[in-house]
């Protein structure tokens, strides 16, 4: 799975500078106006790109995502104080059509919101919006122009200034464990927690429980085990025993995509970085890609000090 997802996240530069243009009418003149965009894509179902984008949104009006568009895609990016890491990537063949003219990758932020909110003018549930999205410049806003039967909505969202983002490497320290498991089953057994407690502990291992998740509070305790011939793995490799505590509120993002996904690959190298990928089918039979990193408690104290 994640070999899939590097390959299409792969954000090099293009080679094509040629800028795109759209002739539209100046309702106020009735002249013809003239728009060079960098960027221009198209698809005929804007809920596939809407629930995809939902996946990364915590909750929080205020919270922001990276952007960055190439000429292989668009990938988005959340970060919550180098502890917790989400994006995904909107491969260009997601769309109908995809145009991306620029001479270098633009990136920029946006409150993810009012993106949100743009891409649900029509409802959340429907599936004959067609949506186009259009970026011109750096100072200019991201246009999103929807249709359904025939009634058109034309929305602007200003984006700000890229912010930095961790560069996660699953890879830089032994990667002990690396499984594939069904995300229903990984759904369940998040629901078995007690979500009140501020910790849940995971422990992998090629010997029994092989996968626990555990969280326990004042007067409480709340197990599950799945055994490595489990129905509910696809794939389960585990080199030693590893065992790390990470916060629930940095695991309450992943449910989203959880709830949405069919397969899941969980990794988690020796200093504790978990690495959870998510595979999403769309409505339209294609496959795409949502990874979090989450830092354990221990890496996240030994960063602070």
């Amino acid at each position: 799975m994640d070999s899939q997802y590097t390959s299409q996240g792969d954000v090099s530069q293009p080679n094509d500078s040629t800028p795109l243009t759209s002739v539209g009418t100046d309702a106020g003149t009735g002249s013809n106006l003239q728009v060079d965009f960098v960027f221009l894509a198209k698809i005929e179902n804007a809920q596939i790109v809407a629930s995809i984008i939902n996946t990364l949104f915590y909750g929080k009006k205020n919270e922001v995502a990276n952007v960055i568009l190439s000429p292989k895609g668009i990938k988005l990016t959340v970060e919550q104080a180098r502890s917790f890491q989400a994006n995904t990537f909107l491969q260009s063949e997601l769309f109908q059509e995809y145009h991306f003219k620029g001479e270098d990758n633009e990136e920029f932020s946006i409150q993810l919101s009012a993106l949100l909110d743009c891409l649900g003018v029509y409802g959340t549930q429907s599936n004959t919006t067609n949506l186009q999205m259009a970026y011109q410049c750096y100072g200019k806003p991201l246009l999103l122009m929807l249709e359904d039967n025939d009634v058109l909505t034309d929305c602007g969202v200003r984006p700000s200034e890229a912010i930095s983002t961790t560069k996660y490497d699953i890879r830089s320290a032994d990667v002990v464990s690396k499984i594939v498991m069904k995300s229903q089953a990984l759904r369940d057994a998040f629901n078995e927690l007690d979500w009140s407690n501020d910790f849940v502990t995971w422990e992998l291992s090629p010997h029994p429980p092989h996968f626990r998740l555990k969280a326990q509070g004042t007067g409480t305790m709340c197990q599950v085990d799945y055994p490595q011939d489990c129905e509910v793995f696809d794939s389960f490799e585990c080199t030693r025993a590893i065992k790390k505590d990470f916060r629930m509120k940095l695991l309450q993002p992943c449910l989203k995509a959880l709830a949405v996904a069919t397969r899941t690959q969980v990794r988690m190298n020796e200093l504790g970085l978990l690495s959870l990928q998510h595979m999403i089918s769309t409505a339209d039979g294609q496959f795409t890609f949502v990874d979090f990193f989450i830092v354990s408690l221990d890496d996240e104290e030994s960063e602070s000090n």
